[in-house]
């Protein structure tokens, strides 16, 4: 068997010292055993047979050639590993699988896995009896039969309850660990062996073949670009009891719009890659040249690049059956690269086998060598999306909100203070309007110097309260305050009727212009008196006051507003007035 794992080498060294050209009768497979047991066996050859001599003789020459670390004819390795199965939850549970191979004649080796290492579990494996089986150490609900174990034909493997699954082929799934009730989508589905195990884990405890409804949430989307490998998907799923929760696709993956699967929250990226760590592949077979893997990994990096797109996704999980760095660790070290807030995240502790030391993720990898792990060469990553990234973003956005209900808490009260502003004006024009002044409460506008204003008792009022506020106003501010009456106080202000009795004569005799500036915010008009005056006294009247000094009295300045053409009408009104009475006052004597 060990002259088959090195038959590569052994035919590469023969044809560089050319050992069958200068020995052409010696036979070729009697020479590949002795020279198997001379470098990799015993390394003697006892005896003085003539094959025996002609292999010591080109000893020195064939250790030369032959390269130690060169490949292995995997199919040779495939014949003494394991046969693996996955127990398939959606079918039947591990109770009822064990105890009807406990019927059949089956008996299950325990052991703590606490207790074991990978070293120690491979030897438990290596000394498995023809009818002993045992449960594998890293991979769950995953039986480890002994080597040869006929198992295709059984009747658990037919219904579905088993799936005969390399061990390799389970560490993405693994790996990634979707919880029950998750939604996941497998980039490259088929054949269907990983889809089916990622329905498993979605759902849970929930066993499809007992009916009733699966996990709130679980789905799993299936993609396949293939049309002849869609139908082998499909087959798989639908025995394995897996179709009841994925929604099948058969598209290629890079044309999906990440959008359109907005729950999708881990990712299965298991694409085509050189399979040069399939033991089945051979060892014999030609390796891939260098442009292949360029090309393989240039589509394995758009693959993972769209899978991180996805708007909702957690996890992605990137996987080949490939040994070389070119589609694996080069492969995600340029996804990073252009790929802000991801990060390669730590999976399977209990596996002991990492990736390559020279990447700084290099122990966060999983890697399986056909050679010594006793399943497939395989390649695992997993990408997760960075906290921090998210915890930034979300600062950011809490503080532009705060920023922008800081402007509107402004804007607000900018508002409310005009409103404020608009109400007071108006309670100003209505209380204007209804406290008109009578006739012995008015101030004549055309008695009334430069320096002084019309002010009436509503006026008071506000100034007292607005003296209140201010306290430390002097009396210019005072004053400044009053002239800001709106014009439309001094326009709503109309002349008294005339009343038709007689006025006694000293009233006719008071003149404002004998009031003092300081005492005209506290003057009260004067108690009418029945007594008649002097008939001197009614030579004083108020056509004594000059017209060109009625047109020198210009109204006081008022702050931001115009002179009011109003207020002139009716001074020119109150002036023709007061005229005319005098007339009838003569025409009286």
């Amino acid at each position: 068997m060990e002259t088959v794992n090195h038959r590569t080498q052994i035919d590469k060294a023969t044809l560089k010292i050319e050992l069958f050209v200068t020995e052409p009768r010696f036979n070729r497979h009697l020479a590949f055993v002795l020279i198997n047991e001379l470098i990799w066996g015993k390394q003697a050859l006892p005896g003085e047979s003539l094959p025996i001599q002609t292999v010591l003789k080109y000893k020195k020459r064939l250790k030369k050639s032959i390269d130690m670390d060169g490949g292995i004819d995997g199919r040779a390795l495939d014949a003494t590993w394991p046969r693996y199965a996955r127990i398939n939850t959606l079918c039947n549970n591990s109770h009822r699988i064990g105890k009807q191979l406990q019927e059949e004649g089956w008996m299950e080796v325990m052991y703590d896995k606490s207790e074991v290492d990978s070293k120690q579990f491979l030897k438990m494996v290596s000394s498995l009896k023809e009818t002993q089986y045992l449960a594998d150490l890293h991979i769950t609900n995953l039986l480890v039969f002994p080597p040869k174990s006929q198992l295709y034909d059984h009747s658990l493997v037919k219904d579905g309850s088993l799936m005969l699954q390399d061990k390799a082929s389970c560490f993405p799934v693994e790996a990634l660990a979707p919880p029950p009730g998750s939604s996941v989508l497998d980039a490259c589905a088929a054949p269907g062996m990983k889809t089916s195990q990622v329905a498993a884990a979605v759902c849970g405890d929930w066993e499809a073949a007992l009916g009733g409804e699966p996990p709130a949430g679980a789905k799993v989307v299936a993609v396949e670009r293939s049309i002849k490998r869609f139908g082998i998907l499909k087959g798989i799923l639908e025995r394995s009891m897996s179709n009841g929760v994925t929604e099948l696709v058969n598209q290629d993956f890079l044309k999906i719009d990440p959008n359109s699967h907005p729950d999708v929250e881990y990712i299965v990226v298991d694409p085509s890659c050189s399979g040069t760590g399939m033991a089945r592949r051979g060892g014999g077979d030609e390796e891939p040249s260098t442009e292949r893997l360029e090309t393989l990994a240039s589509v394995q990096t758009s693959l993972l690049l769209h899978a991180l797109s996805f708007p909702s996704v957690k996890r992605v999980v990137y996987s080949t059956c490939a040994v070389s760095v070119v589609e694996n660790e080069e492969v995600v070290a340029k996804v990073l690269e252009k790929a802000a807030g991801w990060e390669v995240v730590d999976i399977m502790p209990t596996w002991e086998r990492r990736g390559l030391g020279g990447f700084s993720d290099g122990q966060k990898f999983v890697r399986a060598l056909a050679s010594e792990d006793m399943c497939n060469g395989f390649f695992v990553a997993v990408l997760g999306r960075k906290r921090q990234s998210k915890f930034k973003k979300r600062k950011h956005n809490l503080e532009d909100n705060e920023e922008l209900s800081e402007e509107i808490l402004k804007e607000n009260s900018d508002i409310e203070m005009n409103e404020q502003l608009v109400e007071k004006v108006k309670k100003k024009k209505k209380k204007s309007k209804d406290n008109k002044c009578d006739r012995d409460e008015l101030v004549d506008n055309e008695c009334v110097p430069e320096s002084i204003e019309v002010v009436d008792d509503d006026i008071e009022v506000k100034k007292k309260k607005k003296k209140k506020s201010k306290d430390k106003l002097s009396e210019t501010d005072e004053s400044v305050i009053l002239n800001e009456v709106d014009n439309s106080e001094l326009n709503d202000i109309k002349p008294p009727k005339k009343k038709k009795h007689k006025k006694p004569e000293a009233e006719e005799s008071i003149c404002l212009n004998e009031v003092d500036n300081s005492e005209l915010n506290d003057i009260k008009p004067p108690k009418k008196k029945k007594h008649k005056k002097p008939e001197a006294e009614e030579s004083i009247c108020l056509n004594e006051v000059d017209n060109s000094e009625l047109n020198d009295i210009k109204p006081p300045k008022k702050k931001k507003h115009k002179k009011s053409k109003e207020t002139e009408e009716i001074s020119e009104e109150l002036s023709e007035d007061a005229s005319e009475k005098q007339r009838k006052k003569k025409k009286k004597k």
